[in-house]
């Protein structure tokens, strides 16, 4: 797949750097890819919010010393690629997005747990979320031009 990259940076594993890589990931978005609807940007707000509040707190645990690495590109015009690799130890996405879909399954989304609900969240806005085998990095595609 060739990807034309208009983003990669890392930053801190602090939440102060959540709002600059939305901003900036957004901002390249709109600048590579024209007129984008604003229910796309919302839903990729969100899910740049959720996966570096993951890699934040859960990866490099809130400190500063940590760093989330964060590539964006874009391939056809019409997909968003987005990598978010933390220096953590990674987890066991699999079993996180299956009890919250079990969850989900015998109660309201409301009264799902905090912790694992964003995966789910992201999971169900993304067109394909793929994680590595270590579980500290994160690829998603979602399309942005229908």
């Amino acid at each position: 797949m060739d990807i034309d990259i208009f983003f990669r940076q890392k930053v801190p594993g602090c939440l102060e750097s959540i709002n600059f890589i939305q901003n900036e990931v957004l901002r390249g978005l709109r600048e590579n890819c024209g007129r984008i609807a604003d229910d796309i940007l919302f839903e990729m707000r969100i899910i740049i919010n959720e996966l570096m509040i993951n890699a934040v707190k859960y990866g490099c645990e809130q400190e500063y010393d940590k760093h989330v690495e964060v590539m964006a590109g874009v391939y056809l015009d019409e997909l968003a690629v987005i990598t978010f690799e933390d220096e953590g130890a990674g987890f066991d996405y699999k079993s996180i997005l299956q009890k919250e879909l079990n969850q989900l399954n015998q109660c309201c989304i409301c009264d799902l747990d905090e912790n694992g609900r964003g995966m789910l969240i992201v999971s169900r806005l993304c067109d394909r979320i793929r994680f590595n085998r270590k579980g500290n990095k994160v690829t998603i595609l979602k399309k942005i031009n229908r």
